[in-house]
């Protein structure tokens, strides 16, 4: 029973209907966003209140190659397949996933201070962000002493939490 919410089926009925209603199967020939053989297409659209699917009520295997399987039916007016080409320009700049902190969980005592120095680390990094973005602080002349007020708000603590609940992760 589980298995079956990660099957292109129950996906395509659960996030998007019916078939033969709201969507089906792409005709032959149809493209979909990557340019590749398309996968389904819309037939009347899923937005406004409804109670014909299920999308967000559980698990999905909604990976890209299957996004991108959706069929364009008016390249002219479709921006998605523009979109698509130009993200592919990043794609040299990717971060590779073995680089990227997989989510982390933290004991009730680490959260608790997380969540302390959290918000005023955050609140101060909003905030030269903005200051430095917008020219309202010059990076050059007052790096050093934005570093410094992130250091007296214990930003070495919050690091070191971080680290701690990475390091038990990994040796799971």
């Amino acid at each position: 029973w589980a298995d079956a919410f990660y099957t292109q089926e129950v996906l395509l009925n659960g996030k998007y209907g019916r078939e033969g209603i709201e969507w089906k199967y792409a005709d032959e020939g149809q493209l979909g966003i990557d340019g590749k053989p398309a996968l389904f297409q819309a037939v009347t659209p899923t937005s406004g209140a409804q109670r014909i699917n299920w999308y967000n009520s559980f698990p999905m295997n909604e990976t890209n190659e299957f996004r991108l399987g959706w069929a364009v039916t008016d390249p002219e007016a479709s921006v998605e397949p523009i979109l698509y080409k130009e993200t592919q320009k990043y794609e040299p700049f990717k971060v590779p996933d073995q680089d990227v902190i997989p989510p982390l969980y933290f004991t009730t005592e680490q959260s608790n201070e997380i969540a302390n120095l959290k918000a005023t680390i955050d609140g101060q990094v909003r905030e030269m962000n903005a200051r430095f973005i917008s020219g309202d602080a010059d990076l050059n002349k007052e790096w050093d002493a934005y570093i410094k007020r992130l250091d007296s708000m214990n930003l070495s603590r919050y690091i070191e939490i971080y680290q701690e609940a990475y390091d038990t992760m990994t040796k799971k």
